[in-house]
């Protein structure tokens, strides 16, 4: 088990920057404590997996520090650093068994046959290859070659295990499975484990923390919940949470006792909801602020336009657009004639394409965000 420092690391490909090289990585610090589960998710081409790579020392880093349990490994070749790396791909030796893949490792660093056997007997106990072990890999699933690919790693002992998206190959069913095998085993090794993804859901499910990245700078790094609760900015908002969190443009104005938010639209075309005195800080020292009003599908609820009372402040005259039934829940999508809007409603309920309803916002949950910088307002 280890610690992992990154302290303004720059990673540029192609060339210098200043001839057009990809600058993959802009002066990221992150930390990652002794025994953590950190999960690093983005989009792709967010810098996620070069990070990752350069901590195994299979890139270069340009500039900056990466430090494994407090010692500089920049000029470290990656056989020295003590990580375990499992990739995306299983990479297994098509002629070897199960055994001989899981111990091909240990026997280039010329361990006994004893400890070898040791290793890969408890490794393999853990994973639950027992009886695969005389197996080749053309004789096993998807799930059990990605497992042995993870017995591989195991067996090192290394201080850090670095995962590179290990379970997009495998299909729905499979991936849940993993996800939950690959959380047991970071509790029975207590071992640093740094886990690449671009599927927020695996990162909110697995991750003790999550970092989350975009166009090569980290964004936020917080437990999952806090988050998704607390999102740092509109990307963050967007990007995590599934569906998404509504977003929408528009103005925070003062109107009288109460705080306004007016929709950016054409005039007379948009929306308009008001809100109590309690908004108040997000208008800072003004008296109008250009925002995006942010709001999770869940914290929104729908009621039937007949019944809509015109003095509701917080209510939406919406149309129903499409509804996906999911079983316990229901995705209803609605236009309320400039904005889009998914809900999620506790419910089987049907919903009928060209509904009239009154789209009701819970006030207490609305997120702020500053329209010119997409920062969050707190």
């Amino acid at each position: 088990m280890a610690r992992v420092s990154l302290s303004k690391i720059e990673k540029t490909f192609s060339g210098s920057r200043k001839n057009g090289g990809f600058h993959a990585v802009k002066g990221i610090d992150l930390e990652v404590a002794d025994g953590e589960f950190m999960v690093i998710v983005g989009p792709s081409g967010c810098g996620k997996s070069t990070t990752l790579r350069m901590i195994a020392g299979l890139e270069s880093v340009d500039s900056g520090t990466i430090e494994i349990d407090g010692v500089r490994v920049n000029d470290v070749p990656p056989k020295d650093r003590d990580v375990s790396m499992v990739f995306q791909s299983y990479a297994l030796y098509p002629h070897m068994t199960v055994f001989e893949n899981m111990a091909f490792g240990l026997k280039m660093r010329k361990l006994g046959s004893e400890e070898i056997e040791r290793r890969v007997s408890d490794a393999a106990r853990s994973l639950g290859l027992d009886e695969l072990l005389k197996r080749r890999p053309k004789a096993l699933s998807g799930g059990q070659r990605q497992r042995v690919a993870l017995g591989r790693a195991i067996v090192r002992e290394p201080k850090v295990f670095l995962f590179d998206e290990p379970l997009s190959n495998l299909d729905a069913k499979m991936r849940v499975a993993m996800r939950a095998e690959l959380a047991k085993l970071h509790q029975s090794l207590n071992a640093t484990m740094i886990y690449v993804t671009h599927d927020q859901v695996e990162a909110m499910t697995m991750g003790d923390r999550i970092c989350v990245m975009n166009e090569g700078r980290i964004l936020q790094v917080d437990e999952p919940l806090a988050v998704y609760n607390n999102p740092a900015n509109v990307f963050v908002a967007g990007f995590i949470g599934s569906p998404p969190m509504n977003l929408v443009r528009g103005v925070l104005r003062q109107a009288g006792e109460r705080i306004e938010f007016v929709e950016s639209a054409d005039e007379g075309s948009g929306f308009s909801i008001t809100l109590s005195s309690d908004c108040r800080y997000a208008l800072g020292d003004g008296s109008e602020r250009s925002v995006v009003l942010g709001i999770r599908a869940e914290d929104l609820a729908i009621g039937d336009a007949s019944d809509r009372d015109s003095s509701s402040a917080t209510g939406i005259a919406a149309r129903v657009s499409m509804s996906e039934p999911t079983g316990s829940d229901t995705l209803v999508y609605l236009n309320s004639g400039t904005s889009d809007w998914v809900v999620v409603e506790r419910s089987n309920r049907a919903r009928k394409v060209g509904d009239e309803v009154e789209l009701q916002i819970s006030e207490d949950r609305i997120h702020f965000f500053d329209e010119a910088t997409g920062d969050a307002i707190r």
